[in-house]
């Protein structure tokens, strides 16, 4: 019994420390990245996160069906190149179970449907745009110290590692252009600190909810481009 309510609480404190950090996670997220089910830990989504101290996000609210054709068709004029999965991961609304197709969620918001590759990659303008944001991030960091770039790991290459008052820092650049940055983020940044030995990482991004991730005994902060035009930086 006592083994049970030890294994009980180890797991209630991976999915605390889940949601604090991800104040968004669903149902979903939390299973894929820490292979726990809520319902074997807590009541439900409510009570966990009740017991982490975070508000209930309004999008893990079920609502009607109608309340969700009016959410996706607004999130698609305010968002015209988005796509299935944008949505599925900004609403938690999968559109496929309110449209008959997402070209029909673009005709009922009258916009025009962005032009795609194949496996639903925007066109090569987009990777374009994401590099150029990359290496402009990369020349703000040579303001403040040392910076080698796209630095190879175990786990894959990182964007890129800096030296700032002798203390370093792994980097990973995001350019998303409606999403914060989360937890899964944070997942790759940490596998390359473990790699290079390194205990403090950087996220950098266009938008944040969050300003730190504390993975094992790693920390990692979320920086936006204006903070650090701003000098506000480590």
């Amino acid at each position: 019994m006592k083994k049970q309510n030890k294994n009980l609480e180890k797991n209630r404190k991976i999915v605390r420390n889940y949601i604090i950090n991800n104040p968004k996670a669903t149902y979903r997220d939390i299973k894929r990245d820490t292979k726990i089910k809520v319902e074997r830990v807590y009541v439900n989504m409510k009570e966990a996160y009740k017991d982490a101290g975070v508000k209930f996000p309004r999008t893990l609210v079920r609502f009607p069906k109608e309340k969700r054709r009016e959410m996706i068709i607004n999130y698609i004029k305010k968002n015209p190149d988005t796509s299935i999965i944008d949505i599925r991961k900004n609403l938690k609304i999968n559109p496929l179970f309110v449209f008959k197709s997402i070209k029909d969620a673009f005709k009922t918001a009258e916009v025009k449907y962005p032009i795609r590759e194949k496996h639903g990659a925007l066109i090569s303008g987009v990777k374009e745009r994401a590099r150029k944001f990359e290496k402009e991030i990369v020349n703000l960091l040579k303001r403040f110290g040392e910076v080698k770039y796209q630095v190879k790991t175990k786990k894959g290459i990182a964007d890129a590692l800096v030296k700032i008052n002798g203390e370093k820092y792994v980097v990973e650049i995001k350019d998303y252009k409606v999403d914060n940055v989360g937890f899964t983020e944070a997942k790759q940044l940490n596998k390359y600190l473990n790699s290079l030995n390194c205990k403090k990482g950087m996220l950098i991004c266009n938008f944040k909810n969050i300003d730190k991730f504390y993975i094992d005994e790693n920390e990692i902060i979320v920086l936006t481009k204006e903070e650090i035009l701003r000098g506000g930086i480590a």
